[in-house]
């Protein structure tokens, strides 16, 4: 077993997708601020880019390292040498399903830090946001912590990157169809009914599609309509170039997947399309994001026949385009009085 010292760090452990980990940041800062200690990461590598400019990044040891190995054989010795990242760590936080509670009492027991096991999310009959279930988990710890939403931080370089200069004027929207689970996938008619509206009033909107590894059964449909839309592509992009080009964008339209928990990160306005999951859990937390919910059955989301129909989408959606668009003073081809038809709009 280690010997105990006072520390300066707290060490989390969070081996989840994309957006669980954004949604356990906003209570990680929270304990970093209630315990005045610096967070060293046991994450993915990616994971890690999105908080290692914040002032309490103490590093990273990637989730996949050898020197973790000894706290996965549960059946092995406990006289282990302590690794060094453990070191300086007053406390150490396992976020994770069941599955990781042996893997933080071996750590518990190897290192003598005191190590608590999180859940990462509830159970799917629960209603409550993810964000207050881990809250709530912490609290009864002890940690009376605050949380608020998490703000990613962009490396300036990037963020001009995609600074256009003049054609900053243009009004730009980054859409990102796909999800880990193609049940959470708007049906393909829905993008194209959205698509071919704003073709339809707004020419001169930027409009770029973010394609991922997990979207190669949806990839062929966009590309084919790539002509006839003008649409720009950004494809397996880093998370952190993927972030800037949201932040400079003046909209974000996406489905429940960890792309659009990173938009709404960046605080640029966020609209979220939910189906068969709970938004109340799932939704991510910010300032800026909507959530639409929709119906669609399974057989309809690869479904590439069809005509393009104003009237299916949501009204929210259409609301979200009145008032940015009006918010730029932008001219708006086609529309009455500054709105959007209405008889285009679906409840």
């Amino acid at each position: 077993m280690g010997r105990r010292i006072e520390g300066d760090r707290i060490v989390v452990f969070h081996s989840g997708a994309l957006g669980d980990f954004i949604l356990a940041c906003p209570v990680i800062e929270g304990l970093s601020a209630y315990l005045r200690k610096r967070v060293y990461f046991c994450t993915k590598y990616g994971h890690s880019k999105l908080v290692a400019l914040k002032k309490y990044y103490d590093g990273l040891l990637p989730i996949d390292d050898p020197v973790l190995l000894p706290f996965y054989d549960h059946q092995g010795e406990s006289c282990v040498n302590v690794p060094e990242f453990l070191e300086k760590a007053d406390f150490v936080f396992v976020f994770g399903q069941r599955g990781s509670i042996e893997f933080a009492m071996r750590m518990e027991e190897i290192s003598g830090i005191k190590c608590f096991w999180i859940s990462s999310f509830p159970d799917s009959s629960s209603c409550e946001p993810v964000r207050i279930y881990l809250l709530k988990q912490l609290q009864r710890h002890g940690f009376k912590i605050n949380i608020k939403p998490f703000r990613i931080k962009i490396p300036k370089e990037l963020l001009r990157k995609y600074e256009n200069g003049e054609e900053r004027l243009q009004f730009k929207i980054v859409i990102h169809p796909g999800s880990g689970s193609i049940k959470k996938v708007w049906p393909y008619k829905g993008w194209v009914n959205l698509l071919d509206f704003l073709r339809s009033n707004f020419e001169d909107v930027d409009i770029t599609v973010v394609l991922g590894p997990a979207d190669y059964a949806i990839q062929s449909g966009f590309m084919a309509i790539k002509s006839k839309y003008n649409l720009k592509f950004l494809m397996e992009p880093d998370l952190l170039e993927l972030a800037a080009k949201i932040k400079m964008a003046d909209l974000y339209i996406g489905v429940d997947s960890g792309v659009s928990h990173l938009a709404a990160s960046t605080g640029t306005e966020t609209v979220v399309i939910f189906g068969p999951t709970n938004p109340e859990v799932w939704a991510p937390f910010g300032e800026n994001v909507t959530v639409v919910m929709d119906n669609w059955k399974l057989d309809e989301i690869l479904d590439f026949k069809f005509s393009p129909d104003h009237s299916k989408i949501p009204e929210k959606i259409l609301d979200k385009l009145d008032s940015l668009f009006q918010s730029r003073g932008l001219p708006m081809p086609g529309i009455t009085s500054g709105t959007l038809p209405k008889s285009t709009r679906c409840k």
